[in-house]
């Protein structure tokens, strides 16, 4: 498997923006995966790295997205949500339907972590095996405590979110 941590287009229809958790490069990705004119973003990093994203996506021509996946509700994956969707307005927002209370209700999560994520409301569950129009599959985690979503672009063959757990 080839590992990619340069920003921009990395294959025919996927993208790389760099997350900058704690201001710091090549820690944490944010992808969009563009087909059939439908640009999907999956995760959105943290609330300080937002306004960078934003800019990405609209220097890569994939501004605005059309739906977000989130991988799993940590802080890291989610906190940038309402910056981003001040920034474009309405998306589809997608997440495992395991994770759908922490996103709702995120104060548990908050205490836990000790930073600030906004409920997030209006997720679309998505269970295993589910198809998106992006052509991606879907593989909920085992785990039950990480509600992770993976996600495969057949494009691409690799998984994008490996478990922190």
């Amino acid at each position: 498997m080839t590992f990619i941590n340069s920003e921009g287009k990395f294959n025919e229809n996927s993208y790389l923006i760099d997350g900058l958790i704690f201001r710091l490069p090549k820690q944490l990705a944010v992808y969009v995966i563009e087909n059939k004119g439908i640009r999907l973003m999956i995760d959105t990093g943290v609330q300080l790295a937002a306004r960078k994203i934003i800019a990405k996506l609209k220097e890569f021509g994939l501004f605005p997205i059309d739906k977000l996946i989130l991988t799993h509700s940590h802080w890291d994956h989610v906190q940038g949500f309402s910056k981003l969707r001040k920034a474009m307005g309405d998306f589809e927002v997608l997440a495992s339907e395991n994770a759908i209370d922490n996103l709702k209700y995120p104060e548990k999560l908050n205490e836990i972590f000790g930073y600030n994520v906004e409920p997030i409301e209006g997720v679309t569950p998505v269970k295993e095996g589910e198809i998106i129009e992006v052509t991606i599959r879907i593989k909920n985690n085992d785990n039950e405590t990480a509600y992770d979503v993976y996600l495969q672009d057949n494009n691409l063959l690799r998984y994008y979110n490996k478990s922190v757990e």
